[in-house]
């Protein structure tokens, strides 16, 4: 005995299934290939069991793997910084050395900042310039300042005993020098006072009368 295999059943079912159905014709829509085949009405069975033998047979269900996804600190550091902080990008300096001073004095309050010239006319015809002090080179022994006031020199009428004057001579060499002496009305008409004592190394002087006869002396040493 030949056995029945499932195409002959369905093209038995679809057989009897046609003969039983009604006359009238009911009209499908064909979306494939196999579908199209299929025209007369009332054969939903045969089309379906056609369906199922020419579908391919199902793949076994299979657990979908889960992949895990990476914490938002990581995702945002980026896999180069993974574990750790970002570095901040550094700016880009480019070191420029201050100006040098040169022949220049500054009192330690800052309010002495005078150029300094030299003064060469030992007859003492030159006037005296405003706009700097200038070292007196007519005078003999320690370095000898002088400069106006009202003018450069004014800030040497508060100045006092422990005050700090720093002198920056002309290669830019910084001498740090402490006031140990005032002498705030020596007649001008003696000429250059001596020094205080021995380890004075330069003297100021500057107008302390409107006319010129007497002046303030600051004696200095060094810090």
């Amino acid at each position: 005995m030949t056995p029945i295999g499932p195409p002959l059943v369905a093209a038995s079912l679809a057989s009897l299934i046609v003969a039983q159905a009604p006359a009238a014709r009911l009209q499908t829509r064909a979306s494939t290939p196999t579908e199209a085949l299929v025209t007369h009405p009332g054969v939903n069975l045969v089309h379906e069991l056609v369906r199922e033998q020419l579908q391919p047979a199902p793949v076994p269900f299979s657990e979908p793997v889960s992949t895990p996804r990476p914490s938002p600190a990581l995702v945002a550091a980026g896999p180069a910084y993974a574990g750790r902080t970002r570095p901040h990008p550094q700016p880009v300096g480019i070191a420029i050395a201050a100006p040098a001073r040169r022949d220049w004095l500054i009192s330690g309050d800052g309010t002495l900042k005078a150029r300094v010239v030299r003064y060469t006319d030992c007859s003492g015809d030159s006037e005296l310039t405003h706009d700097s002090a200038a070292i007196d080179t007519c005078i003999p022994g320690p370095t000898y300042f002088v400069g106006h006031n009202a003018g450069v020199f004014a800030p040497l009428m508060h100045l006092g005993v422990g005050s700090v004057i720093t002198y920056y001579d002309g290669g830019g060499v910084p001498h740090v020098w402490r006031v140990v002496s005032v002498r705030p009305r020596w007649r001008a008409a003696d000429g250059a006072p001596p020094p205080t004592q021995p380890d004075v190394v330069a003297q100021f002087q500057t107008c302390a009368a409107p006319n010129g006869s007497v002046d303030r002396i600051l004696d200095v040493v060094p810090a």
